[in-house]
C-alpha cells in the first residue's frame, strides 16, 4: 500500500471520528457508516463537507448516499484523487 492510500485512510478514519465520536479502532475499511460507525443521515452531509475542506474533493451527494461501508468512501476519494479534473467536471 503506497503512503498516500494510508495518509488518506488515516485522515478519513480522524474525520469519521469526529463526526461519529466512533472509537478509532471500530472505524476499518469494512465497517458500516450507519451500524458500526454510527453515521447518521446529518453525518453522511457532514463528511461531504469535509471530504472538501480536507482534500479538496467534492462528493457527489447521490454517490456519498450509496456508500455503506468507510471502504467505499475510501475507495471513492482515490478514485478522485488520481483524477482530479473528473471531479471538475461532474
Amino acid at each position: 500500500m503506497c503512503p498516500d492510500k494510508q495518509d488518506l485512510q488515516g485522515r478519513l478514519i480522524e474525520i469519521l471520528h469526529r463526526i461519529s465520536g466512533a472509537d478509532p479502532s471500530v472505524i476499518t475499511p469494512e465497517a458500516r457508516l450507519m451500524e458500526d460507525v454510527g453515521i447518521d443521515s446529518l453525518g453522511f452531509y457532514e463528511i461531504l463537507i469535509e471530504a472538501d475542506t480536507s482534500f479538496g474533493i467534492r462528493i457527489k451527494e447521490e454517490d456519498l448516499l450509496s456508500f455503506r461501508t468507510v471502504g467505499d468512501i475510501q475507495r471513492h476519494l482515490e478514485s478522485l484523487e488520481v483524477q482530479p479534473s473528473h471531479a471538475e467536471s461532474a
